[in-house]
């Protein structure tokens, strides 16, 4: 039945005879950069670089403790679906580690 449909629509198409080569200089790449293409993809993903770039967040923030000092604060409080930056990269961290 393929064969048929094959004749039906693609027989009165007859397709150049090209010859086309890669360029010399063109080469696959090896499997270690495909790797480590992939795994820095995978941390700058799972870090929220797209929800960085978008809304903007401070790298880290900061609290006043009971003196009045500036604290730092590493996770962003009163937000679940908001992230400093190094909260992020340090989750991605994490999960790019298993």
């Amino acid at each position: 039945m393929e064969a048929i449909l094959d004749k039906a629509l693609f027989g009165f198409i007859d397709p150049p005879n090209l010859r086309i080569t890669a360029p010399r200089w063109f080469q696959l790449p090896s499997p270690m950069q495909v790797f480590a293409f992939v795994m820095v993809t995978y941390f700058l993903v799972t870090g929220g670089v797209v929800y960085d770039i978008i809304n903007e967040p401070p790298s880290i923030g900061s609290t006043v403790d009971e003196r009045g000092n500036n604290r730092p604060v590493a996770i962003m409080p009163y937000r679940v679906n908001g992230q400093y930056i190094m909260e992020g990269l340090a989750a991605s961290f994490m999960f790019t580690l298993g």
